[in-house]
């Protein structure tokens, strides 16, 4: 007769949230099966695919914030910049390299990293088209709700790599995307609901309520009242992007930051067609 030990599940997929908790980010990497099914779900939060989806997103908008100067810069690149402002054109490549050094030191840290299929990164795609499709078809029930506003054309679509002004606008939404995502949902989010985790022993109430912080906060920073770049306050706006960070956390949660990512970007640029 003989007793099985319980082992510990080497596909287990683990969140920025869990590989803060000092008990996952201080244990071994347990050893990964040489042979092991494909898992989406799984791959999706493997700090490297991520870095794989974001990192064409994040060189075509800083390069492209190189190459033309009369590119619009998102809020919080601007914000940045201005702090690095001392370190001169040196600053440029700051905010990337800090951005990939986060998902590297992420990927150290994930109990379980290793190696991603590239299908992962075509289905993290079609996922957040996905996604950001229904976020923006739910935006424009509101807005008809609210408003009274027709649902938008989407005519810009069309001119998006053809049209100058277009094209400068579709590229602030890749940079808002990407900077906004890290600051709100990993730099914000999963710190203080790690944090409230660990205060109340609670992971749902810690989730729900660092989920409403953060998203008020998000949605705050996008008034012109404290943000004199932001846009002038609108109840129904205001409403929606709460509702949307609030959705954006929980898929950064139990999607992984790149998908996070993803629908940003594809409702942004949707959003400005």
């Amino acid at each position: 007769m003989s007793t099985r030990l319980p082992q510990a599940n080497p596909n287990r997929s683990a969140t920025v949230i869990d590989i803060l908790d000092s008990k996952v980010g201080s244990r071994g990497k347990p050893q990964r099966e040489k042979s092991r099914r494909y898992d989406y779900w799984f791959e999706t939060h493997q700090p490297l695919a991520c870095l794989a989806f974001a990192l064409p997103l994040l060189l075509w908008y800083d390069v492209s914030m190189i190459l033309q100067a009369d590119v619009i810069r998102s809020g919080i690149d601007r914000l940045l910049q201005h702090i690095l402002w001392p370190l001169g054109d040196a600053g440029l490549i700051v905010l990337p390299l800090a951005t990939i050094g986060i998902f590297l030191f992420l990927h150290h840290r994930h109990p379980n990293s290793g190696s991603f299929q590239l299908q992962t990164i075509f289905w993290m795609f079609v996922e957040s088209l996905a996604l950001a499709t229904i976020l923006f078809f739910a935006c424009d029930a509101m807005m008809l709700y609210f408003n009274g506003q027709e649902p938008r054309p989407l005519t810009g679509l069309v001119t998006a790599f053809t049209d100058a002004d277009q094209y400068r606008r579709v590229l602030t939404c890749i940079g808002a995307s990407i900077h906004e995502e890290l600051l709100f949902r990993m730099l914000l989010f999963a710190p203080l609901a790690f944090w409230i985790k660990q205060k109340t022993g609670q992971q749902k109430l810690a989730l729900i309520a660092a989920a409403v912080v953060v998203s008020l906060v998000f949605a705050v920073a996008h008034c012109d009242i404290f943000n004199p770049e932001g846009y002038p306050f609108q109840l129904s706006t205001f409403l929606f992007r709460f509702l949307a960070s609030v959705f954006l956390c929980f898929l950064f949660r139990f999607r992984g930051i790149a998908v996070a990512i993803g629908v940003h970007a594809v409702f942004d640029i949707l959003a400005v067609s």
